[in-house]
């Protein structure tokens, strides 16, 4: 039998079964068999091959065979699965040589009706002696398509090796592997970029934080497996130059930092054996003390009490140890070099951190010297020698970004410790020209610094000094490049590797170190973000240090590290969501324009929450915010916060004050102003006489986020990226209007229509809000009543509701923020026109809380939900059947808050995934017995 017509009837048996992707396949293989010259010609030598592997992962469920027997059947058990053990290999022999000048790999996941997560890296190669050898040409480097051909120059062969060097989770999965001395006609003419399945574009990459996660757990696995039996970590070969010199405490410290702040517990075995070890060290080394300095601190806020005394010692050795502001490569030598001087300034600052006392004349030192071995650009440039050489050899040099990001986060660290009382005056007071010129210097060229198009000594170094200078200033953009991103795509790209290591050559060529500057960029740049202050025109940042003194006594108080950053107007909002609120200060009317105000509001109604505060008495601040919120929200009024506000006592006691005034939606609060200058106190750090400024910050990231545990990491946002809407007919929803408050989050239904349509590969036409007297020409699946206060329903809403119900549509009820008042409301309503016994809970085992690939087993809660119910994980769903089918749906716990994607700690109801997740479920149910009620 013709070997595509033996494929085709084995995939037409799934294609009967229902399957799109197999009947495409069917369909497009049948083509080819048509073509009868093309394959006639054209022998596929795998069929033929005794077949080798590597290894497997299960034999039984996924044999060899399934690689190279003709017929791709895409179900997950159709395929050849290797064990978890890179780099993944299979090797095809013959009994005489063959010739190979082509060849297709059908690989990935099956899911749906496409392929996703193909070989990321391989190679073809021949036999060479006791090795093998790549064949020119015949290799992918990171592959994005399932259905790959590749064509070089033939080779004659008797065995072949697939190498497969990179592949999702380490694992190879293996559909179909075809060797042709001639891709065949029809193959060639679909060319290789081709996914497997044209019905729908291929999986988006997972999210980069998802990415950046998986990244770093791999590394942390990779350095704990790198421990040398004392407990010391060592570079496979001893380096003379750098931080390394052939000693194994600078790499030992540098690695236990590095597991510490990627969230490894003090307690771990290999790390306390380490720390054991170190303490025993004497050191004089910079780079050794700076880093083991930085270990200790870490450790002392797992174990507060245990490495103070460690941490002290070596702290007070560097800051006794510099030579004019500048360090040695060893402590009392005059031969050093500017990364010396970065990596011994970092140890001064870690123990200012710590609260160890620190002369100010150290930080004037340092001010000075950095100071005077900026270059006329703006930057800084790595110089090695004595300090007076450096400083006259340096005017010649160019600039670095990792060198000049060392100079702008020292600077700014002595100006946080020198200068906080120049901005106690809202006089117009700015940051000093050496800070602002090394800010413009990475402004004008991180961005090829980022993309590969400036050169850089060590890529991970530099991303490590640059994650520094970056969460030092609170920028998110460098121009307009993101820091945190761009890094991020850079070193997951280029040097991250399947074993966990991030590898690069250059000065630290065993991978230890590079995986340990690497980990450090991500884990510290990924930490949450608790506010954005936002640049405007105007007297924005008359406290240039507010909220750099807020994050850090948040971050030491609720021991998880927080951060701040500057965004501006110019960037679309959805780039604000790092964080939940959004911080305007001034002391003079800002003025913003319509495009501006559609911008704050965009951001609110997504989710997010702006706090303002008047600077300085500032009476004209003050009156423009009472504008800009009446033009932002005009339904609503900024209204005094009561009392029992939890702006009060979300988590601190405050005593109403500092004294709010609250925008509100009655779900959740918009918009916080104040009159009280938090932002004085903040930028002083006065965290005792004035410690009420700084809880009420954390009550306010308390009341947006239900918890400071539930801030997002950097770079990742709950709002959809804009995507094309996928093909095929829309299922219609339509939301309903009513005399209450019945669009309290507007925006609910278009972000649950964007994941529904890239979870789903379903368009989700939302439509409304509409009366209730025109539903029955929707032509809706499903129509969604929300609403806070009484809800009145007059005779024709209610005929027009059981008309839509009657006629096969769904009816959904949630009430918003959980209301009380609108749920005890829409229930009496429910049961006078469906009959009093007429609401049950819904089963968790019928649909649609259990549909085929969608089911629903257990949800989660808001925080304010979770104290009135307990541990309840079931949902709270209730239905009542009409036509023997669940026709209308009622949740007193809120939905809708929820569909926005904000977990606020004054929503009673689910938790955002759980409520997307179920109103997903009710669209699907809906759109198809809307189908049924048309047949």
């Amino acid at each position: 039998m013709n070997t595509a017509r033996s494929l085709c009837l084995s995939v037409d048996q799934r294609r009967r079964s229902g399957g799109p992707l197999a009947a495409w396949i069917c369909c497009c293989l049948a083509l080819g068999a048509a073509s009868a010259t093309a394959r006639a010609d054209a022998k596929n030598h795998a069929l033929a091959a005794k077949v080798s592997v590597s290894g497997s992962l299960d034999p039984a469920k996924y044999p060899v065979a399934n690689l190279h027997d003709g017929r791709i059947e895409l179900s997950n058990t159709g395929r050849w699965v290797s064990d978890a053990k890179a780099p993944n290999w299979v090797v095809f022999e013959w009994a005489q040589p063959v010739t190979i000048g082509a060849a297709r790999v059908v690989s990935g996941i099956a899911g749906g009706n496409k392929l996703s997560q193909p070989l990321d890296d391989l190679v073809l190669q021949t036999p060479k002696g006791e090795q093998w050898q790549d064949i020119p040409g015949a290799q992918a480097t990171a592959n994005k398509t399932p259905d790959l051909r590749v064509e070089f120059a033939p080779v004659t062969t008797a065995r072949l090796r697939l190498l497969v060097t990179r592949s999702h989770g380490n694992i190879t999965r293996l559909f179909e592997v075809e060797l042709y001395e001639k891709l065949p006609g029809d193959l060639a003419a679909a060319g290789g970029a081709k996914p497997s399945s044209p019905a729908k574009p291929p999986a988006p990459p997972p999210p980069l934080d998802q990415r950046v996660g998986g990244a770093i757990d791999k590394g942390v696995a990779y350095l704990l497996s790198r421990q040398k039996s004392d407990g010391t970590w060592m570079p496979a070969w001893a380096v003379d130059s750098g931080m390394l010199k052939g000693n194994r405490v600078g790499p030992t410290a540098l690695v236990v930092y590095t597991l510490l702040e990627s969230g490894v517990s003090v307690q771990n075995p290999k790390v306390t054996k380490a720390l054991d070890w170190l303490k025993d060290q004497r050191e004089l080394r910079t780079y050794t003390l700076a880093c083991r300095a930085s270990a200790y601190a870490a450790a002392e806020r797992q174990a507060p009490g245990q490495y103070m005394r460690l941490l002290k010692n070596d702290v007070e050795m560097l800051v006794r140890g510099t030579r004019g502001g500048a360090y040695d490569y060893e402590i009392g030598k005059d031969t050093g070099s500017t990364s010396n001087d970065h990596l011994g300034a970092l140890g001064g600052w870690v123990g200012a951190m710590a609260n160890l006392e620190i002369p100010r004349n150290y930080w004037l030192l340092l001010q000075r010297h950095w100071e005077g071995m900026q270059l006329k650009d703006g930057g800084w440039t790595y110089q090695h020698g004595p300090v007076a050489s450096r400083k006259a050899f340096s005017s010649r040099s160019q600039s670095s970004a990792s060198m000049t990001a060392g100079g702008v986060v020292t600077l700014l660290v002595c100006n946080d410790l020198l200068n906080a009382e120049k901005f106690l005056r809202c006089s117009g007071e700015t940051l000093s020209r050496p800070i602002t010129a090394g800010l413009e210097w990475m402004e004008k060229n991180l961005g090829a610094v980022l993309s590969g198009k400036r050169a850089e000594r060590t890529i991970s170094y530099s991303l490590y000094a640059i994650e520094r200078a970056a969460l030092a200033s609170g920028y998110k953009y460098f121009g307009t490049t993101d820091w945190y991103r761009e890094g991020a795509e850079l070193v997951l790209a280029k040097l991250y590797k399947p074993s966990g290591a991030f590898e690069e050559t250059g000065q630290f060529r065993d991978p230890l170190v590079n995986t340990c500057f690497s980990l450090l960029f991500l884990v510290r740049g990924r930490q949450a973000v608790l506010m954005n202050k936002l640049a405007f025109e105007g007297d924005w940042n008359n406290r240039p240090r507010d909220l750099a003194s807020l994050t850090r006594w948040a971050s030491a108080t609720f021991e998880r590290p927080v951060h701040w950053q500057v965004v501006n107007l110019q960037m679309p909002p959805g780039d604000w969501h790092d964080a939940p609120i959004l911080y305007i200060s001034a002391s003079r009317a800002p003025t913003f324009s319509d495009a501006d105000l559609d911008k704050l509001r965009q951001y609110v109604l997504q989710g997010g929450t702006l706090l303002s505060v008047t600077e300085c008495g500032g009476l004209a601040f003050s009156k423009a915010m009472r504008d800009v919120y009446r033009r932002l929200f005009p339904q609503y009024e900024l209204t005094p916060a009561p009392a029992d506000h939890p702006i009060y006592s979300a988590y601190f006691k405050l005593s109403g004050r500092p004294a709010f005034q609250i925008v509100s939606n009655r779900v959740r609060v918009l918009a916080y102003h104040t009159d009280v200058d938090l932002a004085l106190a903040w930028q002083s750090y006065r965290t005792a006489v004035q410690r009420y400024a700084f809880e009420a910050a954390a009550n306010l990231a308390v009341c947006v986020s239900g918890t400071i545990g539930s801030l997002r990491p950097r770079g990742a946002s709950h709002w959809p990226q804009p995507a094309p809407p996928p093909s095929g007919a829309p299922i219609r929803l339509v939301r309903l209007a009513h005399a209450g408050a019945h669009d309290p989050e507007p925006l609910a239904y278009e972000r649950l229509a964007a994941l529904f349509a890239s979870q789903t590969g379903r368009p989700l036409d939302v439509a409304g809000p509409v009366a209730i007297d025109k539903l029955e020409s929707s032509r809706a699946a499903l129509a969604a009543l929300t609403g806070i206060g009484p809800l009145k329903l007059s005779p024709p809403d209610r005929e027009a509701l059981t008309a839509f119900v009657n006629a096969g549509g769904t009816l959904l009820i949630d009430a918003a923020g959980g209301d009380a008042e609108f749920a005890a409301s829409a229930e009496a309503i429910l049961l006078e026109m469906f009959g009093p016994r007429s609401l049950r809970l819904h089963a968790r085992s019928a649909p649609p809380l259990k549909l085929d690939g969608y089911a629903i087993e257990n949800v989660a809660y808001t925080h304010r939900a979770r104290k009135r119910l307990g541990n309840v994980r079931e949902p709270l769903l209730r239905s009542i059947i009409v036509n023997d089918r669940p026709a209308v749906f009622f949740s007193r716990e809120d939905l809708t808050a929820g569909l926005v994607g904000y977990p606020s700690s004054t929503v009673d109801g689910y938790a955002p995934e759980s409520a997307y997740e179920i109103v997903r479920n009710i669209i699907l149910h809906a759109a198809g017995n809307k189908q049924e009620a048309r047949q």
